[in-house]
């Protein structure tokens, strides 16, 4: 008969090995977990929202627009007994109408092109929800090597690595100021008297 040997005991040294392991893995995956990926979560947060207000901004302008230009069409229904006036007034009133066509196709596109803010938004809660189910996985992990893992920090790590807007990034401010005078309008020059 073919004894079996006993199953060897543990050494001292590798018991270090592995506790030192241990240390190791917790050292990276605690941190990961209490500020990282928080910070990772409520960044992703914040570009919904961010995003949410924007286009919602851009839609109510849409709709003042959509206002204005109704009410110039009917201020110009009113004025259509006094077209027949004259030639320029006839030229006058179907460059307006051609101006108010023009003006209706542009909105369009806009209001369109604000649903880009619901896809994004769809991608980023998906990614929000992969981080979060990371983090998990990740303290689970550590709860398994008797890690214990303090709670969650103030997620600000990843938010000043950015340059999150609520933080002090000058750099952005002088991009923006760029950005305008480049688009400003030229001023008409003034005819001397």
């Amino acid at each position: 008969m073919v004894t079996k040997p006993a199953p060897a005991t543990p050494t001292p040294l590798r018991i270090d090995r592995h506790a030192e392991l241990a240390r190791k893995i917790a050292a990276v995956l605690a941190p990961a977990c209490t500020e990282t990926l928080p910070a990772v979560t409520f960044t992703i947060t914040g570009i919904i929202q961010a995003t949410e207000v924007a286009a919602q901004k851009v839609l109510d302008e849409v709709d003042r627009i959509v206002a204005a230009r109704n009410d110039l069409c009917t201020a110009l229904a009113g004025l259509d007994p006094f077209v027949s006036a004259g030639p320029e007034a006839g030229t006058a009133c179907t460059t307006v109408i051609e101006a108010l066509r023009t003006l209706s196709a542009r909105i369009e596109p806009i209001v369109g092109a604000m649903e880009f803010q619901d896809l994004t938004a769809q991608h980023l809660r998906a990614t929000i929800d992969a981080v979060q189910g990371l983090r998990e996985q990740l303290l689970d992990m550590l709860h398994g090597l008797d890690v214990e893992v303090a709670g969650q920090a103030a997620p600000v790590k990843i938010t000043a690595k950015i340059g999150a807007p609520a933080s002090s990034s000058p750099w952005r401010q002088a991009l923006a100021d760029q950005l305008l005078n480049e688009r400003a309008p030229v001023p008409a020059p003034t005819r001397a008297e």
